[in-house]
């Protein structure tokens, strides 16, 4: 088992200097889906962010193999696929043998593209599920590399919190200003 400490100080260097300099949600996405590719070995790194009445995920950021946003999973309704499923129940999802797997949406995908893997966490602030980040591998997700993705959801779960709660600030100063 590897250790967060000892192989990931880069990850999350990568992952608190885009929080701390991330002044809008994409700012702050796209370097995290970045260094989870770069640092975790995955072909795939994608994080979904929830909408308002938290009844869909939209798609924010998408690293490695695919960087689309417009995809046929960049709009998934709680519930539906793996990443709804995870967003919904608020459980992570490990799985290391996609490809006998009944979850997946797209096994000739899968086989074409030799992926192995797949890990999705919820990102939850407080009571509130923010998102799923979720990353696919073409080889066997151990133990590390799992916890490291809990790491790395729990910061973007506080984040996005910090983020969302700002821009309300602002909504909230300019109808005042507005007002006065």
């Amino acid at each position: 088992m590897r250790s967060f400490v000892a192989h990931d100080a880069g990850l999350l260097e990568d992952i608190v200097l885009a929080l701390a300099s991330g002044e809008s949600l994409t700012g702050l996405l796209q370097p995290c889906a970045e260094a989870l590719v770069r640092h975790l070995d995955v072909a795939l790194a994608r994080i979904w962010l929830a909408d308002a009445d938290q009844s869909q995920l939209i798609l924010g950021a998408s690293a490695g193999l695919d960087t689309r946003l417009d995809g046929p999973q960049s709009r998934v309704p709680f519930g539906a696929f793996n990443i709804g499923r995870i967003a919904a129940t608020r459980r992570s999802d490990v799985i290391n043998d996609l490809v006998h797997d009944d979850r997946v949406s797209d096994p000739d995908w899968v086989r074409r593209e030799r992926m192995v893997a797949f890990a999705g966490l919820p990102l939850v602030a407080g009571e509130d599920v923010v998102g799923v980040v979720a990353m696919l591998s073409r080889h066997p997700l151990d133990e590390g590399t799992v916890e490291s993705l809990g790491v790395v959801a729990r910061a973007l779960a506080l984040g996005v919190r910090r983020l969302q709660a700002e821009h309300d600030l602002r909504i909230e100063r300019d109808t005042t200003a507005k007002l006065q």
